[in-house]
């Protein structure tokens, strides 16, 4: 996926869900992983690679300081979402 198009979709979202009333400074970002073991992660926030070149000890790779990353951290047994991602997420999303 390219950083426009998910930004396109992201506002597109964002924009129903206003319509429907929905607070959206509450509305969690999660992260569906891997289709043949599907795993729900927790989105932490988004890190564009030059940025992240300055944590990294060495050197990090032309291809990855030009992409922007997406961190996500498991889902706690506390929370509200059960580990598991649905299966239907990959195919909506084709």
């Amino acid at each position: 996926m390219k950083l426009d198009r998910l930004i396109e979709d992201l506002l597109a979202i964002q924009e129903e869900l206003k319509a429907n009333d929905v607070d959206t400074s509450e509305v969690d970002v999660l992260a569906g992983i891997q289709p043949s073991y599907p795993l729900t992660g927790v989105v932490l926030g988004a890190i564009s690679g030059e940025d992240l070149a300055e944590h990294v000890d060495g050197e990090l790779g032309d291809a990855e300081r030009k992409a922007v990353w997406v961190g996500t951290d498991q889902v706690s047994s506390h929370s509200k979402y059960g580990p598991y991602a649905p299966r239907p997420l990959w195919e909506a999303l084709r």
